[in-house]
């Protein structure tokens, strides 16, 4: 995520014509914005990060859930 930030901070001074940023070859700028790409639309679904993440949270939830049941159960 931090890509696309950087990408967008960048592409935003290079249009604003910001000193050293309006120099720089439009290949720079959007380099980060290309790297973020092949990132979340190859590499996560490759080795199933997305995945992992979304699994992770549902643990969390669950977890969560039966603690809450466990405390308010009658004795």
């Amino acid at each position: 995520m931090y890509l696309v930030w950087i990408g967008a901070v960048l592409v935003a001074l290079k249009w604003l014509d910001v000193r050293f940023i309006a120099d720089l070859s439009w290949w720079w700028i959007l380099a980060p914005l290309a790297v973020a790409f092949v990132y979340f639309e190859v590499l996560e679904p490759m080795f199933g990060w997305d995945k992992k993440k979304a699994n992770e949270e549902n643990d969390r939830f669950r977890a969560n859930r039966l603690k809450k049941q466990l405390k308010n159960r009658p004795k």
